[in-house]
């Protein structure tokens, strides 16, 4: 008996413990996430209400949901959930019917994106969390896991299956990790399976993100159209098969050979090897950098948007595995800065601030952390930085350029001119570049 109630009090306590930690998860995750979730009300041509969906800020001023939720709609309001103000929606800026993804921009919004995770991480059993607004209930949280396979194809597409609950309204919001990270967008639930429900990869929506098009109207956006047509196009850097030898065993043959076909400039080819790579070893970052590697030739042939995506989304990976790797980190942050926006500064900035704290004595990293407030015109914070490369390194090049640049922008060309004499005896392609720029911007 007295067993007997030690094991009723120890399981009392454990279930008081996991009860207490999942509460602390789910207002922790409320806390992050319903800020940034919307509830989509769509109006067809007479200005009939025909749905209720569910929306997320993925940029500041636009939204991720089902294709479904503005299926035949006109027009449509999107309200922040926890706020009274709602938000026109101005049109649509990317579409993808294949995987019932769409992305509106808000007029006049200006919200908070979360954060997309890294997928091939999902694990059977994690916890999830669903966000949404079910039956026009603001602002609901269902917690759950992902369950089954990690991932399952359903009518040839891969989605996650997971146990949250999704009613009608769910649709188009997100589910988060512990993290509050994006791992999949609530799509669809099977009526005759119990804790069947399912979200489409977050990976797909990166996709969508990369090749964001002017915004087109909500009216005429039809049930009718080709399944295909608007698909985002995955041609350079997509993931349509490259004929390419299967018969390699060893990760490392296949690294080889794709640097090989690097270096005869067959990109296409050597992604595709570096691909097989990464299948062979999933956990190797000399893969993902080599993937990296693949896709940034292809971004500095082609410069579009996903080819740079994915390059971030390789490097990404390898840092998983090799995360206090300097040279991965400089990678991704410089590739950050290519898209040439404060979302992706930002995040840059921190990249490199992590560089700083695990080598404090290397210059380059303050070189790159100026790179970014130059990016974001905060140039004193920026000259900061370099000044303090320059007593690690007097002799650097980039340092001095930079400085030089900076000099100029603050209309000081004194000290820009001092800085075009170090750099002479340093680097001449790079003083001549500093040259040119003093020249063009003060008057003879």
């Amino acid at each position: 008996m007295k067993h007997a109630l030690k094991n009723f009090v120890l399981f009392a306590v454990l279930f008081t413990f996991a009860f207490s930690i999942n509460a602390q998860d789910a207002r922790l995750i409320a806390k992050q996430t319903l800020p940034s979730v919307v509830m989509l009300e769509m109006y067809d041509d007479d200005n009939r209400f025909i749905s209720l969906g569910s929306g997320f800020f993925v940029r500041t001023d636009i939204v991720a949901t089902n294709y479904h939720v503005i299926e035949g709609a006109s027009d449509g309001f999107a309200k922040i959930v926890g706020q009274n103000s709602s938000y026109q929606i101005e049109g649509i800026v990317g579409l993808d019917r294949r995987r019932d993804l769409a992305l509106l921009k808000l007029k006049g919004a200006v919200g908070n994106p979360l954060k997309l995770a890294d997928i091939s991480t999902i694990e059977v059993g994690e916890e999830v969390f669903a966000v949404g607004n079910p039956k026009g209930l603001e602002g609901t949280i269902s917690p759950g896991i992902i369950s089954g396979s990690s991932i399952r194809e359903l009518e040839d597409e891969n989605l996650i299956q997971i146990t949250s609950p999704i009613s009608p309204g769910s649709s188009g919001g997100p589910v988060v990790n512990k993290k509050g990270e994006v791992i999949g967008i609530a799509v669809s639930s099977l009526k005759d399976g119990q804790n069947l429900n399912f979200a489409v990869p977050s990976s797909y929506l990166a996709l969508l993100l990369a090749g964001l098009k002017p915004v087109s109207p909500l009216r005429g956006v039809s049930a009718k159209v080709e399944k295909k047509e608007n698909v985002v196009d995955l041609d350079v850097c997509g993931d349509s098969p490259y004929p390419f030898d299967n018969s390699l065993s060893d990760p490392w043959d296949y690294i080889f050979k794709g640097q090989d076909l690097l270096a005869a400039e067959k990109l296409l080819e050597a992604k595709e090897a570096f691909k097989r790579a990464v299948r062979k070893a999933p956990k190797m970052h000399e893969a993902y950098f080599s993937l990296f590697r693949a896709y940034s030739k292809l971004w500095v042939k082609y410069k579009t948007d996903d080819c740079n995506r994915r390059s971030i989304i390789a490097i990404k990976q390898a840092l998983i595995f090799d995360p206090k790797n300097v040279g991965y980190r400089t990678a991704l942050g410089l590739h950050l800065l290519l898209f040439n926006n404060e979302g992706e500064a930002k995040e840059a900035r921190e990249v490199f601030l992590e560089g700083i704290r695990i080598q404090s004595k290397e210059p380059k990293h303050y070189v790159n952390l100026a790179s970014v407030y130059i990016e974001l015109k905060k140039f004193s914070e920026a000259k900061d930085l370099l000044l303090k490369a320059l007593k690690l390194d007097s002799k650097n090049a980039d340092v001095h350029r930079d400085l030089g640049f900076i000099y100029v922008k603050e209309g000081n060309k004194a000290s820009a001119i001092q800085e075009l004499n170090t750099l002479e005896k340093i680097d001449a392609e790079k003083a001549d570049s500093l040259r040119q720029y003093i020249k063009a911007s003060f008057p003879l």
